[in-house]
């Protein structure tokens, strides 16, 4: 009956057989201060999850005063790094195995984990950080650390607060740490941060900017104006904000992407500027008309006539110079020392004009001012200047070219002007036909009177303003014309 109760009991329940040896695996892991990571019993917890129902008999043992231990479950255990160092934690077990003959063997299992705490020896951040003002304005500063899973407790110092204060931030599931920047003012400060453990960072020089622009720009109608952020305070930076830009009346001014503004038409508009944060900033563009001008000319040969230069102005202009291409056979005249005959009309300040003959063959002159001081009005005859013409130039018409004009303000800017072209008729003389109109009246008078006092018309024959054929235009040969509409 003994024999066969001891069968059936080897059949019901297998003999346990245990194993005298003790199997030790060891693993290394590191952790930083302020670092949790869990263990597992066999290192892993897939393989733990497996094994799970014949694990027995799990007992942990921590060595050192270097981490804290949280026991989670018996087969995992929680570990946070205190102070940096090197230190043990121990789990040992029993695992439970088949063998054949339906026998258990339990074996003995010690897990050594050589633990290593670092603590924070070096933070890095960038040197600089450049931020323009808005409203909200929170620019990250990225810190690396000696050891990447690092995340301490630091202290920020902002060597002028007033300008910018920084606090501490986490991203990517607090995997990445940041120093987050609140802009209070434009200016400069020095930003640095400490750990816990005394260990600082390098410095990073954060400049606050703003962006604006100037209250009003003028522009020619010939010209464009390219518009800038004004950046304050100044700054050795370089500085490429992003801003978008807008016209508010496309039929005066039009801009694009890059801030050029393309005048269509005299008048002023607006153009606003705005950042990424939809702030924006505007100003008002006035669309100026600026320009010299000839007009069409009539003469005769071996004649003289004045080429008035006319000025309209919108802006303040101090100054000009242009060109003046003539036809073969007309020159500009010059006094008896050789100098090129140009007069200033009576909206001149205290400017003076000069000439000169230039290699291409045209004739230059140049208006400037003493003091910066502006021309007077804004339209009418700027200068005048006295063309000869040949004996044998052959009646017909013609073209005077101006060319390569500019205009100057007070400020310095310069004004370039497209070329102007005007006709010259050279026709025969009709004596007493000073205006070259075809008829002889008073006005023929009136112009002689006018060009005495210096007051140049646009235009005046002189030859057929000699009337008495002295060489000389004086008062008598207005007389003449009188005479000649009397004795029609």
């Amino acid at each position: 009956m003994k024999r066969l109760l001891f069968c059936l009991w080897g059949i019901i329940v297998p003999l346990l057989v245990y194993s005298s040896s003790e199997i030790i695996q060891t693993y290394n892991d590191t952790i930083g201060v302020s670092e949790g990571k869990r263990l597992y019993v066999l290192n892993d917890e897939s393989t733990y999850n497996r094994y799970q129902e014949n694990i027995s008999n799990i007992f942990w043992v921590v060595s050192g005063p270097l981490i804290i231990s949280t026991r989670v479950t018996p087969g995992s255990n929680y570990i946070t790094g205190l102070k940096a160092g090197k230190c043990k934690v121990i789990v040992t077990y029993k695992i439970r195995k088949w063998i054949t003959g339906g026998y258990y063997e339990y074996y003995n299992y010690k897990d050594i984990h050589e633990i290593t705490v670092i603590d924070v020896t070096s933070i890095t951040m960038p040197s600089t950080l450049i931020s323009e003002m808005r409203k909200e304005t929170y620019p990250l500063i990225p810190l690396t650390f000696n050891y990447s899973n690092l995340k301490p407790e630091l202290t920020w110092h902002s060597s002028n607060p007033s300008v910018a204060t920084v606090s501490t931030i986490t991203y990517n599931n607090e995997t990445e740490m940041y120093g987050i920047v609140t802009a209070k003012n434009i200016g400069y400060t020095t930003i640095t941060c400490t750990a816990s453990n005394g260990v600082t960072s390098n410095k990073c020089e954060v400049f606050v900017y703003s962006m604006s622009l100037e209250p009003v720009y003028e522009v020619g109608l010939w010209e464009t104006l390219k518009l800038t952020p004004i950046i304050t305070p100044s700054s050795s930076y370089t500085i490429n904000p992003y801003v978008t830009w807008r016209s508010t009346d496309g039929e005066i001014a039009k801009v694009d992407k890059d801030g050029i503004v393309t005048p269509i038409n005299i008048g002023q508009c607006k153009i606003i500027m705005t950042n990424k944060k939809n702030q924006r900033d505007t100003c008002i563009v006035k669309v100026l008309d600026n320009y010299l001008s000839i007009d069409s000319a009539i003469g005769v040969p071996s004649g003289t006539l004045v080429l008035p230069i006319r000025l309209n102005n919108t802006s303040n202009i101090t100054g000009m110079q242009y060109e003046l291409q003539l036809p073969d056979g007309v020159s500009v005249a010059q006094d008896k020392s050789g100098n090129l005959l140009a007069s200033l009309s009576d909206r001149v300040d205290d400017q003076m004009i000069t000439g000169s003959r230039l290699s291409n063959g045209n004739y230059q002159f140049v208006v400037f001012s003493k003091n910066s001081k502006p021309l007077l009005g804004n339209e009418g005859a700027i200068a005048y200047v006295t063309l000869k013409i040949s004996p044998d130039m052959a009646i017909g018409d013609y073209s005077i070219g101006m060319k390569n004009i500019e205009l100057t303000t007070p400020t310095g800017k310069a004004i370039y002007n497209m070329d102007k072209s005007a006709k010259l008729t050279i026709d025969d003389v009709k004596m007493g036909d000073v205006n070259g109109d075809g008829r002889v009246t008073v006005t023929d008078a009136v112009c002689i009177v006018n060009y005495i006092h210096e007051r140049y018309p646009s235009v005046f024959i002189d030859k057929a303003a000699d009337v008495n054929g002295d060489g000389s235009i004086t008062i008598t040969d207005a007389v003449g014309i009188i005479n000649m509409i009397q004795n029609q």
